[in-house]
């Protein structure tokens, strides 16, 4: 399941976005199942998985940033316009 959805640069324009969407979709759908048939203890450890992951770290950028409230400045005052800020 491991992709190369960063490239070495590291730009948030390179990013190829749909497919780090759908690995996370799959990884999370896999986390609902293990919940379902092993239990709570067996899908913490997928879970510690996705929290650290740098692609589902990007991915909750792209939606705070890209939501209605990101043209608002965060509880820091800061305001990210540009894809170098991100």
């Amino acid at each position: 399941m491991k992709t190369k959805i960063i490239n070495k640069a590291s730009k948030w324009d390179n990013i190829n976005r749909s497919e780090m969407l759908a690995e996370l979709n799959a990884i999370q759908n896999k986390l609902v199942s293990l919940y379902r048939h092993n239990g709570e203890e067996a899908a913490n450890q997928l879970q510690q998985t996705i929290l650290y992951r740098k692609s589902t770290q990007i991915a909750a950028v792209m939606r705070v940033t890209s939501a209605k409230g990101a043209r608002t400045p965060g509880i820091d005052g800061q305001l990210i316009k540009t894809s170098e800020d991100k």
